[in-house]
């Protein structure tokens, strides 16, 4: 239980800040805005999710957090593998 809740909370791995607009890859289990942002891409397990959540052309406000979801199409675990932004900040754990 400890380790999903770890994972819910995004603290397993540190934190990463992703500004500009240049798409980064990897693998996330939570996003936190912090700075009002625009998503041009975002995926769990390699798939967009843009239309999915409602997030496209809207602006998410800073203070947002965003789950990538368990058991996330059939998959053990949800995560983002590739975020990229129009505009804002992001951390990313």
């Amino acid at each position: 239980m400890l380790n999903e809740v770890r994972t819910i909370l995004g603290s397993s791995d540190g934190g990463r800040l992703i500004t500009g607009t240049t798409a980064v890859t990897g693998r996330f289990t939570a996003i936190v805005v912090n700075e009002d942002a625009v998503f041009d891409e975002l995926e769990v397990n390699g798939v967009d999710v843009m239309t999915a959540r409602g997030l496209t052309g809207e602006t998410v406000t800073a203070g947002m957090y965003l789950g990538s979801g368990f058991h996330y199409q059939g998959a053990q675990r949800g995560e983002f593998t590739t975020i990229k932004l129009v505009s804002g900040s992001v951390m990313v754990y």
